[in-house]
């Protein structure tokens, strides 16, 4: 997930969209491309996503709200990353869960998760 400290004219987090819920001002971070990101999920019912730069959780939080039948596990080795995601996105249950692990590490939270039919992920490759 690609975070920046300051919105920026094209940042989808502070537009319109039904997906946009809350800027990320609180958390001092804005989800960049999120609307984006999520369309390009394609999403499909029962689906299991995996965030792999979890941050604030601004990603997750989309894919969560545009299908209420999704599953995400967000990944993270920031703890405090970790527990911010974990306060914004308690309301979604048993849907969305943490793991503390570093996205290069997705075999190893794959196996831990006992993940066997994962839909797609979402990265930020620049690590």
């Amino acid at each position: 997930m690609s975070l920046s400290t300051s919105p920026d004219s094209s940042d989808s987090s502070s537009d319109s969209s039904p997906l946009s819920t809350e800027t990320g001002a609180a958390w001092g971070h804005y989800s960049v491309m999120r609307d984006e990101c999520v369309a390009a999920l394609d999403l499909q019912p029962g689906g299991l996503y995996l965030d792999c730069t979890l941050g604030a959780g601004g990603h997750s939080r989309a894919i969560l709200m545009a299908d209420p039948t999704v599953k995400v596990v967000g990944l993270d080795c920031d703890d405090q990353a970790l527990a911010i995601a974990q306060e914004r996105l308690s309301e979604f249950g048993d849907r969305f869960q943490t793991v503390r692990e570093m996205s290069l590490a997705l075999a190893a939270a794959g196996q831990t998760m006992g993940i066997k039919d994962l839909s797609s992920s979402l990265a930020d490759t620049a690590q």
